[in-house]
């Protein structure tokens, strides 16, 4: 795929590919400035597909301890993904890199917030999952999560 790089300074460029054009996995990328001559260096990136939350199970866990979350969706190859609990004004609580199982399977070991003590109540959050780096969520949709007391 050939697309037009905007130069951002000297010492670097910008590349925008349409979404869907690259097939999943590693590119190598190669300089031209009049689209004949190409450099003999490249540097290498890897193109991962759109990911999708579709469920997870169980949906609580016991608060100070952590539960393995089984994340069921699809695209989740090639992704570093880290789990997430949100509280209700959307402030990330708690956070752990995710492990892939296959391009459908993830677990994620998830520890719920402490509560304060002697607290009987039990507490919502927002599950999602996020993209290692840039902190854009690939899930579908916020799964809510309970957190029980002991």
């Amino acid at each position: 795929v050939e697309v037009k790089a905007n130069i951002e300074n000297s010492e670097s460029a910008l590349c925008r590919v349409a979404k869907g054009s690259l097939a999943v996995g590693k590119h190598q990328v190669t300089i031209s400035n009049n689209g004949q001559e190409y450099s003999t260096s490249s540097a290498a990136f890897s193109s991962v597909g759109q990911a999708l939350v579709k469920n997870i199970s169980p949906l609580s866990g016991v608060h100070s301890l952590a539960t393995t979350v089984e994340v069921l969706g699809d695209g989740f190859d090639g992704l570093n993904p880290r789990c997430a609990l949100l509280d209700s004004s959307g402030e990330m609580v708690t956070s752990v890199y995710g492990r892939i199982l296959n391009n459908t399977l993830m677990h994620c070991h998830l520890p719920c917030p402490s509560l304060t003590k002697n607290s009987t109540v039990s507490r919502k959050y927002a599950f999602k999952v996020f993209t290692d780096g840039d902190g854009l969520s690939v899930s579908g949709h916020e799964i809510p999560f309970w957190c029980d007391p002991l």
